[in-house]
């Protein structure tokens, strides 16, 4: 071997076209592949765009029916409210509508941020007892009512109704959907309505006839003083009872009375008559009975 001169080796023209066609292959497969990916991707971002559209949608979705959920929620005369207490998590409200700030003097945000607000402006003898009877039924798993008066800075006192009623949710927690209503009007109607039945009634105690009044099934109702002092009764004893389960009355009498008060009762018409009757402490009293039926307003009979 010359040392001095340089090495030389013939090459093989057909490895070098062997070769020649093994990188023609890779290149042409790289090429393949390159294409297959570009496919690939441009699939893959056309499902992107459509999974975004469609998530876009749901969102919108979920949002109008947030909206008209809270639209609904407004539009009601009192303020709807969801509490939760799933089996692991904080317990609390996730929904109040935005009524809550004319019932208790603070927004639904508010509230939701700190619930104690709302008692704040509870009469101090309704918000002990209120605040029991709503951890008794959140304690217990069962909905619930009770009332209590609110007194807001510079408004009159007025009366709020709490109402819930307990469900189950998906996770084996529970939840309460309620409503606080503003219910002054009825409390303040049926004060009246109260007293004026307060003044009836002293008013025909002081009447010194004896006078009973029944319900279209003739039964008493009530009576007045002078009533209870001829028959030596009470209306404690009288009310709910008929004619005919009065034993101070002889029989006979008990179902003539009876007899012709369901038929007046049914034609609201009247009679007056003189009668012979038996009075408390047996004596027989000569008497004008007058005795009447009358309708209700919308024409069934009244009593």
């Amino acid at each position: 071997m010359q040392l001095e001169a340089p090495v030389q080796v013939t090459p093989s023209w057909r490895e070098i076209d062997t070769l020649a066609v093994a990188q023609d292959a890779m290149r042409c497969a790289l090429l393949d592949a390159t294409r297959s990916l570009a496919e690939s991707n441009l699939h893959l971002e056309e499902k992107v765009l459509e999974r975004t559209h469609q998530l876009a949608e749901i969102k919108s979705a979920a949002e109008h029916s947030r909206r008209l959920l809270m639209d609904m929620a407004d539009s009601l005369p009192c303020a709807v409210f969801r509490y939760e207490r799933p089996l692991d998590g904080d317990e609390g409200f996730v929904f109040i509508s935005s009524k809550v700030s004319e019932i208790y003097g603070y927004n639904h945000l508010e509230i939701l941020a700190e619930p104690e607000l709302r008692w704040s402006y509870v009469l101090p003898e309704d918000r002990q007892r209120g605040q029991v009877l709503l951890q008794d039924a959140i304690k217990e798993g069962r909905g619930g009512s009770f009332m209590e008066r609110v007194q807001l800075p510079g408004q009159h006192l007025r009366w709020v109704e709490t109402r819930l009623e307990m469900t189950s949710t998906a996770d084996g927690g529970q939840s309460w959907n309620g409503y606080w209503l503003d219910v002054t009007e009825q409390q303040l109607a049926k004060q009246e309505l109260a007293d004026q039945l307060l003044f009836q009634a002293g008013l025909i105690d002081t009447l010194p006839t004896p006078l009973f009044f029944k319900d279209p099934a003739g039964r008493f109702l009530g009576c007045n003083k002078a009533y209870e002092q001829a028959f030596a009764t009470r209306r404690d004893y009288l009310i709910g009872k008929t004619v005919l389960e009065l034993d101070y009355l002889p029989a006979a009498d008990r179902q003539t009375f009876h007899a012709e008060d369901m038929d007046l009762i049914r034609r609201s018409a009247a009679v007056v008559r003189e009668l012979e009757i038996s009075f408390g402490d047996g004596s027989r009293h000569q008497v004008m009975y007058s005795v009447s039926g009358f309708r209700l307003a919308d024409g069934r009979p009244g009593g």
